[in-house]
């Protein structure tokens, strides 16, 4: 089996990068808009939905994988992770007319997925420099 590059220390090092990014987001979000009516309610939601589906993507990416075409489906299905669950909360945000479209939750959303993003393509271009670490195991031909 193949670690990924950077092995599972780097992929905790990823994790705790990518909750520091969104906590400096959300913070600037705060000192922005926190007096706001509902802004903390919507810096919240859009935070807790953004770490959600961007903390998911990179572990699931990071996961062992015994095969490239293992690889390749856990890379999708991070990339789906990553997309989906954002944009699914959009569309919810733009047909429901509530306290949190009010309070500017999918422009937060936005903001926080775009910082997200970069984060994680950051993270990603560090760890491809990593040498693999081979665990042993079963090596495809």
């Amino acid at each position: 089996m193949t670690s990924p590059p950077g092995g599972h220390f780097w992929t905790w090092l990823g994790a705790a990068i990518l909750v520091g990014a969104l906590a400096v987001a959300a913070a600037a979000a705060w000192w922005l808009q926190g007096a706001q009516p509902g802004g903390p309610q919507a810096i919240g939601f859009a935070a807790a939905v953004c770490l959600a589906g961007s903390l998911g993507g990179w572990l699931l990416a990071r996961r062992p994988q015994r095969t490239p075409a293992a690889a390749v489906a856990g890379g999708l299905g991070a990339v789906a992770m990553r997309i989906m669950l954002p944009l699914a909360t959009l569309a919810w945000l733009q047909v429901n007319d509530g306290p949190m479209t009010g309070a500017g939750a999918a422009t937060l959303l936005l903001v926080f997925y775009l910082v997200m993003l970069a984060t994680d393509i950051a993270l990603h271009v560090a760890a491809g420099r990593m040498p693999r670490v081979d665990r042993g195991g079963e090596r495809p031909n």
